[in-house]
């Protein structure tokens, strides 16, 4: 955590204004990064205001820099299943931006019954609205399926008609699935069997795929699921005040694979 932080300090210097905001030596820091020594919690909280982290943020490195400092087992057990908890609280993203549209059993099982209802919605977006065709063009989709797609997503009250010309524009309505919903899992599935068809199509187009399996210390593993929650939330800042001119997709994965079962 403090080495990342540190990393994403991009002026000179960094370790030792750190090193002289905690009033220690910069040595003292570099061991840190190197899990040679740990702060000590008011070192941490001093840390934490530095870089300026939130509420949420300092709670989880203060549980974390306890975990680490626990002299016995049940100390560590117990800020562990703290960090546990503190992270199945992330991963619930719906609790955490701010959902406003409803709709009826049979309409969420529409809506998330395949990509194209999301993708079509979200073309709309783009500009100053876009019609049937455009749309049809933009997803490489058969008119008549954008047509009854987009007469759908009207009745839901999801998509409108932006004035003449047949153009359609989303509404304000915000929909997000929460983790425990059972729609959630068609939905990742959808969208994950999308970038299979288009690399096995060989469909390129500029942009990011990376897999990769690797083994790693437990503790890491709840380091590595914090960095990428934080990383998401820059994420969405960043989107919302984005000028809506294509459209893109962002999957991600991260899990610990075959639980220890003894």
């Amino acid at each position: 955590f403090v080495r990342d932080a540190l990393a994403d300090d991009e002026r000179r210097g960094a370790v030792k204004r750190l090193a002289q905001q905690l009033k220690v030596h910069s040595t003292f820091v570099s061991q840190v990064t190197k899990g040679k020594a740990d702060f000590s919690v008011d070192q941490g909280t001093l840390f934490c205001a530095y870089y300026g982290l939130s509420d949420e943020q300092v709670g989880f490195f203060l549980d974390l820099l306890h975990r680490d400092r626990a002299g016995s087992r049940e100390a560590r057990a117990h800020y562990q299943r703290r960090l546990d908890r503190r992270l199945r609280e992330l991963a619930n993203l719906k609790k955490r931006w701010a959902v406003d549209k409803t709709l009826n059993e049979e309409q969420r099982l529409r809506y998330y019954s395949s990509w194209v209802p999301q993708a079509v919605r979200m073309v709309c977006q783009l500009g100053d609205g876009q019609s049937a065709a455009e749309i049809a063009a933009y997803l490489d989709l058969p008119l008549a399926k954008v047509e009854a797609t987009l007469e759908e997503l009207a009745l839901q009250g999801l998509v409108e008609l932006a004035g003449e010309g047949g153009r359609y524009r989303t509404t304000d309505e915000t929909m997000m699935l929460g983790k425990d919903d059972p729609l959630a899992v068609r939905f990742h599935c959808n969208w994950r069997q999308k970038v299979i068809a288009d690399l096995t199509e060989s469909v390129r187009q500029p942009g990011l795929n990376f897999s990769s399996v690797f083994s790693l210390a437990e503790a890491d593993l709840a380091k590595i699921e914090q960095l990428v929650f934080a990383h998401l939330d820059d994420v969405t800042e960043m989107v919302k005040p984005s000028q809506p001119r294509v459209l893109a997709y962002f999957g991600l994965d991260f899990y610990r694979l075959w639980r220890d079962r003894s």
